[in-house]
């Protein structure tokens, strides 16, 4: 797997990068229309948050969904 102590390696192995948007704020929403070929795909967020001296990765917590395009 990709995972890293700080998230995701989005240059790692099998990773290809589709698009992103950085930084919503909590209760906010934004869109992102992407042209995906069919194939299996994973939606993640990708932040990491230090507290405490401790690294919580939103990744790590669930915070992803994988979809299939047909």
């Amino acid at each position: 797997a990709n995972v890293v102590v700080a998230g995701v390696d989005e240059t790692g192995e099998g990773v290809e990068l589709q698009g992103e948007i950085e930084d919503i704020a909590v209760g906010d929403t934004q869109s992102l229309t992407l042209d995906l070929a069919a194939g299996n795909y994973v939606l993640i967020c990708n932040i990491v948050e230090e507290e405490g001296g401790e690294h919580e990765a939103h990744y790590a917590e669930g915070m992803r969904v994988a979809f299939t395009v047909e």
